[in-house]
């Protein structure tokens, strides 16, 4: 197992990473060899999968129902998640779309006071009271200075918006230029959870793939599409290849064993 994995590190990007599935009973025997192999500071993350449900027959009476997806970077690596977000256009902003966010913070009227005030629509001159135990997250001083910029939305000025209480407009310009500084892309990236959602799929949905493809079964444990798909989707790079690490020598980002 070692050759391979020093294999596989070789045949990294720099800014690679390596994605590999593994059961309860060797589990620790191959973080030790990626340990020796990639570095413990090259540890990125530990995905539990669930691989099946619960069987009878089984020693001890315990069903091993998960299998470990274990990664590593080469050198550096920052997961992600694109965020698909819902953005407005209106006639008084037709060059740049928008979002809405929250004007409040988890802060209470004790701790921020000066930020515990109620906003007035200054067209409608109507009145919305602050919540004391999370005040808006502009202050009476910099109220002014952020709608005149545009940036904050009150319930009455859109008719398409269904809003209760004012918001804080975000524009698509602000997010792609921040998305483009913290992570080199102007794609929205959100971090990535360990917690792998059912949408993954299981084993008997890679039976199910292998069948429909070949009419028979190629071999045991087959991982579904879905899997490797949403393993893909950490990967912040449209041009990024996915490879089984010991098919072919190209350099790749990602390999999945």
């Amino acid at each position: 197992m070692y050759p391979r994995l020093f294999l596989a590190k070789q045949l990294l990007a720099d800014d690679g990473v390596i994605f590999i599935s593994i059961d309860d009973n060797e589990q620790h025997h191959l973080k030790m060899l990626m340990n020796e192999v990639f570095g413990e500071g090259c540890f990125v993350a530990q995905f539990p999968w669930r691989k099946g449900t619960a069987k009878s027959d089984v020693p001890f009476g315990v069903s091993q129902d998960y299998e470990w997806i274990i990664s590593y970077a080469k050198e550096t690596y920052n997961a992600g998640l694109t965020i698909e977000r819902k953005y407005h256009s209106s006639d008084d902003y037709p060059n740049d779309r928008w979002r809405l966010s929250d004007l409040t913070k988890q802060t209470s009227a004790e701790e921020r006071v000066n930020s515990a005030f109620n906003l007035i629509n200054p067209k409608t001159k109507k009145s919305y009271p602050y919540n004391p135990q999370r005040v808006w997250s502009v202050t009476k001083d910099t109220f002014q200075e952020y709608y005149d910029k545009g940036k904050i939305v009150f319930p009455d000025d859109y008719d398409f918006l269904n809003i209760t209480i004012p918001a804080y407009r975000v524009f698509e310009s602000e997010d792609k230029a921040k998305a483009l500084k913290k992570h080199g892309s102007e794609k929205a990236i959100k971090a990535v959870s360990t917690f792998l959602p059912k949408e993954v799929g299981r084993n008997e949905d890679g039976n199910k793939e292998m069948i429909e493809l070949f009419d028979s079964k190629l071999f045991n444990f087959p991982k579904p599409t879905s899997l490797i798909k949403y393993i893909y989707s950490m990967i912040n790079d449209d041009n990024a290849f996915v490879i089984p690490p010991f098919l072919t020598l190209a350099k790749n980002r990602i390999s999945i064993v």
